[in-house]
């Protein structure tokens, strides 16, 4: 029962406590057929100012975005950081217009870094040219896309996105699909791609020192002589990704899934490999020295023995091995230990 209708059956019992005869009564019945009538009309009215404050609503968001989409048109590129701000804030207000706001900053992202892509050349292994940096604007964009991305989660559809030659520092597209996207000779510093799906791209020759890829997909993945170091790993799935003349070296991987994945002349020393799980891969050579096992599972990884280890290689009771191979790793790093050291 409504509230409304207790707090007036209570008014009622209390006047018939007051009230005797027929007329009484009639009175108390005309009261209560006004009250509701009065409820009713009360009702009717606020669902009608609910229907017009909504029209002025959708009417106010409906100018907000085309005057947000003029603004991303300006010369001035302080505008088009303003209009990107002025997005973000319409994506709060208004979840209707939060899906074309993605496709407007993705397409805008997307044609912004596009505008300073270069065919590599090279001498020596030098670049023979500064890369181009995009406008801040398309960097403020991505930022954007990251926060849709984190509060309502809509992914930025980047897939089979082509880049080369692009200084890309500290860019932030975490939860962006790029699957098949290639980004080659880029500077990707610092760069933040958590959470995105990055099925099969390719990165050669980059640098993507600082970067982050925690809980990104990175199934197939190739790197191919990419600068990593100090990189973020966390919890990302690698299976079949393939390192090739790739620096690792103190990565944190902490949590990574690479099962399946190719290592070949990876340096990745000093690197944080607690929980990783290296189930099926093949460590021919694989350089452990400073690493951090503790947790990981090394079940079925092949070559283990040939891998390299020093007195800081540390493994814990819960790193897992194949039958055997614990004692024989145990043993190499107590040699290690034993070994003196200039």
């Amino acid at each position: 029962m409504p509230d409304w209708l207790k707090e007036t059956l209570e008014w009622v019992l209390k006047i018939l406590g007051a009230l005797s005869g027929v007329g009484g009564l009639a009175a108390v019945a005309a009261l209560i057929y006004n009250g509701r009538k009065d409820k009713s009309n009360w009702d009717a009215t606020q669902k009608r100012l609910d229907e017009e404050q909504h029209i002025k609503l959708e009417a106010n968001y409906g100018e907000r975005l085309r005057q947000a989409i003029e603004h991303l048109g300006n010369e001035s590129d302080t505008i088009k950081q303003g209009a990107c701000y002025e997005l973000k804030r319409l994506a709060e207000d208004s979840e209707r217009d939060r899906k074309s706001i993605l496709e407007i900053l993705t397409a805008y992202v997307r044609e912004g870094i596009e505008e300073c892509v270069q065919e590599p050349v090279y001498q020596n292994k030098e670049l023979m040219f500064e890369r181009k940096r995009p406008k801040t604007s398309v960097f403020v964009a991505a930022k954007v896309l990251t926060y849709l991305y984190y509060s309502f989660k809509l992914r930025a559809d980047l897939h089979d996105f082509a880049v080369s030659c692009v200084d890309l520092a500290e860019l932030e597209l975490c939860g962006a699909d790029l699957r098949g996207a290639s980004l080659h000779d880029c500077i990707l510093y610092k760069a933040n791609f958590s959470g995105a799906w990055l099925h099969e791209t390719w990165w050669n020759r980059s640098g993507i020192c600082k970067a982050n890829f925690s809980y990104a997909n990175l199934s197939y993945t190739r790197f191919s002589d990419a600068d990593l170091e100090s990189s973020k790993f966390c919890s990302a799935t690698l299976r079949g990704a393939c390192f090739v003349d790739a620096n690792l070296g103190y990565a944190n991987l902490y949590g990574a899934v690479l099962m399946g994945t190719y290592l070949r002349s990876v340096e990745i020393s000093g690197a944080n490999l607690k929980g990783a799980d290296f189930n099926g891969v093949n460590l021919c050579g694989i350089d452990f020295t400073s690493v951090d096992l503790s947790r990981a599972k090394l079940t079925n990884a092949h070559n283990l023995n040939t891998t390299k280890v020093d007195k800081w290689t540390t493994i814990d009771e819960h790193t897992e091995f194949s039958p055997g191979e614990r004692e024989k790793f145990e043993a190499r790093i107590a040699a290690a230990k034993a070994t003196p050291t200039n």
